[in-house]
C-alpha cells in the first residue's frame, strides 16, 4: 500500500489517540489567566454576540408581514344627493290652458305616511361593497334634519268653549269658525285666554252625563304651526313657531300633544307637548360596512337659516281653495360645494306633509278603542280618513325626539336614492393579502453574522499561537475513530501541549491498509 503523507490524516489519527484518553483536562477553560488583558476584547466580542442573539427571534418575525391592499375588483359605492328634484311635480289644471299646479310626490308621501301613521318604514341604504370590509371617507349629502323641544309649559288646564273640530264624526276640515257649533270642553289648552283657544287633550262636558267618562275625549293632537286648523288667522300661534323662530325655511313645523291613555285624558293628567321641525340641511357623514352591517355617523350638520323675505304668496279663490305660489329655492354651501333644491320640489315636499296634518287620536268613551283621524289636502277636496289603532307612535312613553330624528334619517335616505338625483361616493375596494418583506429587520442578523465570523477568526488566530494550552480530550473523537492501538499510543506518548501535538503529527507517517 502507498503511504499517505497528508497532514490532515495525521491530525485525525493524532486526535484519535487523544480521544483514547478518557480524562477531561479542564485547563482548556482557563487559558487566559495570565493573559487576561490580551483576551479582554475578544471575550467582550463573544459576549456581545451572545446577548444580541437573544433578539433574533422578534427580528426574524418582523421580516415578513402580510398586509392588505385594495384589489383590482373595484371600489365600494354609496349614494348621496347634491341636487334634489322630484319627477314631474307640475301639471296643468283644467286641461292645457288651466293654471299650473303641483301634486304630492308619491314616493315621498308613502314614506311620510308610514312614519306619521304606522311607526316608520325600513328604508336602509344598500351600499355596494365587494368585500366584507369597506370604508368611505367623510362626504357631504343633502338631506333633512330634525329638532324637537318640550313645550309642555305652554299648556293650561281649564274648561272653555272651543271649536271641537277634533270630535269623532267630523267629516271635513273646518273652513271657518261657523262650520261647527262651539262646544264646552275641559282639559289642557293652548291659548286658553286668547281669541282662539285650542284643546290639546281633554273631553267634552255633557250636562246629561253624570261623569265625563261617557263623553268624547281627545287623547292626542298633532298639527302644523304654519297653517293651523283655524283659518281666521294664518298663523295664530307663536307666529308660526315657538322654539324654532330661527329656522327661516322649515319643511314642516308641528306640535304633538299626547296623553298616556284615555283614562289620563279623562282624569286631567298633564300631557306631554313637543314642538318639532324638519328642514333642509347638508350632513357630513362617515360610513363603513363590516360583516354585513352598514353604519353611518353624522359628523357635521349645516343649515341655511339666513333667508329673508316672503317665502310664498297665498290666495284663496272663490271656491275656498288656497292657492300658493312658492318663490324660494334652497341653496346650502358647504366646503366649497353647492347643494340645491328647486322651489317646485320644496313646495311639493311641504305638500307631502300636508297630506297627514292634522292628526287626532280620540275615543268615544273611556272603554272604547282609540281612533286616529287625519285629513288629506288632496286636489279633489279634503277627505277625512279614519283608522282604528290600539296604540300610536305619538303617545307616551315613546321618545318623540328620537322618533322624529329617525323619520328625518329615513327621508334623507329617500332623497339620496331618489331617481335622477343621486351621485355615487367611492370608497375602499376589496382587499387582498400579499407578502411584504421588510429588509431593514435583517440588519441585526447580518451584524451578528459578521460579529460571529470575526469572533471565530480571532479565536482561531489566538488559539493557534498559544503554547501553554493543554489538550482538550474529546470522547466523541474516540467514538468516531475507535482510537489507536496500545502500541501506537505508547510510541506517540501521552499528550501534553498543543504545540507538542503539532510536532508529533509532523513526524508521523500514516498508511491505510485494507481490512
Amino acid at each position: 500500500m502507498k503511504p499517505v503523507g497528508a497532514l490532515g490524516v495525521r491530525w485525525c489519527f493524532l486526535f484519535a489517540h487523544v480521544a483514547g484518553e478518557w480524562q477531561v483536562d479542564l485547563q482548556i477553560f482557563f487559558p487566559f489567566t495570565n493573559n487576561i488583558l490580551r483576551y479582554r476584547r475578544l471575550a467582550s466580542l463573544g459576549a456581545s454576540v451572545t446577548l444580541l442573539s437573544l433578539a433574533l427571534d422578534p427580528f426574524f418575525q418582523m421580516v415578513v408581514t402580510y398586509p392588505q391592499r385594495p384589489s383590482l375588483q373595484g371600489q365600494s359605492t354609496i349614494t348621496r344627493s347634491t341636487r334634489f328634484q322630484t319627477a314631474n311635480p307640475i301639471f296643468q289644471l283644467n286641461g292645457t290652458n288651466g293654471p299650473r299646479a303641483i301634486s304630492p310626490d308619491n314616493l315621498m308621501t308613502s314614506f311620510i305616511g308610514d312614519w306619521m301613521m304606522d311607526g316608520g318604514a325600513d328604508n336602509q341604504l344598500s351600499p355596494y361593497c365587494p368585500s366584507d370590509d369597506c370604508e368611505w371617507l367623510p362626504f357631504q349629502t343633502l338631506g333633512m334634519c330634525s329638532s324637537c323641544a318640550d313645550i309642555s309649559e305652554e299648556l293650561q288646564f281649564g274648561c272653555q268653549y272651543e271649536l271641537g273640530d277634533w270630535r269623532p264624526g267630523q267629516a271635513a276640515t273646518p273652513q271657518n269658525s261657523t262650520l261647527y257649533p262651539l262646544i264646552h270642553s275641559c282639559g289642557y289648552f293652548f291659548n286658553i285666554s286668547g281669541p282662539y283657544p285650542m284643546l290639546a287633550t281633554g273631553y267634552t262636558t255633557n250636562s246629561s252625563s253624570p261623569t265625563p267618562y261617557s263623553t268624547d275625549a281627545l287623547m292626542s293632537r298633532l298639527f302644523r304651526l304654519q297653517a293651523p286648523e283655524n283659518p281666521d288667522n294664518v298663523r295664530p300661534y307663536w307666529n308660526g313657531s315657538l322654539r324654532f323662530q330661527n329656522v327661516s325655511l322649515p319643511i314642516v313645523d308641528f306640535v304633538i300633544v299626547s296623553s298616556a291613555s284615555a283614562s289620563a285624558a279623562y282624569n286631567n293628567q298633564t300631557p306631554i307637548a313637543h314642538e318639532c321641525v324638519l328642514q333642509w340641511c347638508v350632513q357630513t357623514i362617515s360610513a363603513s360596512y363590516s360583516k354585513g352591517s352598514y353604519e353611518e355617523k353624522v359628523l357635521k350638520t349645516v343649515q341655511n337659516n339666513a333667508f329673508t323675505g316672503n317665502l310664498n304668496e297665498s290666495v284663496v279663490n272663490k271656491e275656498g281653495e288656497t292657492l300658493i305660489s312658492f318663490f324660494s329655492n334652497v341653496t346650502i354651501r358647504m366646503e366649497g360645494q353647492e347643494f340645491f333644491v328647486d322651489n317646485n320640489t320644496v313646495l311639493q315636499t311641504v305638500m307631502d306633509f300636508e297630506e297627514y296634518f292634522p292628526i287626532y287620536t280620540t275615543v268615544d268613551n273611556i272603554s272604547s278603542t282609540p281612533q286616529v283621524r287625519f285629513y288629506g289636502n288632496s286636489l279633489d277636496g279634503n277627505v277625512s280618513r279614519i283608522t282604528t289603532m290600539s296604540s300610536s307612535v305619538w303617545l307616551p312613553p315613546n321618545n318623540i325626539t328620537k322618533y322624529v330624528q329617525d323619520m328625518a334619517t329615513s327621508l334623507t335616505n329617500v332623497i339620496r336614492t331618489y331617481p335622477n338625483s343621486t351621485e355615487l361616493v367611492l370608497g375602499s375596494g376589496a382587499l387582498e393579502t400579499y407578502i411584504r418583506v421588510q429588509w431593514a429587520w435583517l440588519v441585526l442578523p447580518f451584524i451578528l453574522v459578521c460579529f460571529a465570523f470575526t469572533f471565530l477568526m480571532l479565536t482561531i488566530h489566538q488559539s493557534s499561537g498559544c503554547s501553554g494550552v493543554k489538550t482538550w480530550k474529546n470522547s466523541a473523537l474516540a467514538t468516531l475513530l475507535n482510537g489507536l492501538t496500545d502500541d501506537a499510543k505508547r510510541a506517540i506518548g501521552p499528550p501534553d501541549e498543543l504545540l507538542q501535538m503539532r510536532e508529533r503529527a509532523n513526524k508521523i507517517t500514516v498508511r491505510l491498509d485494507h481490512a
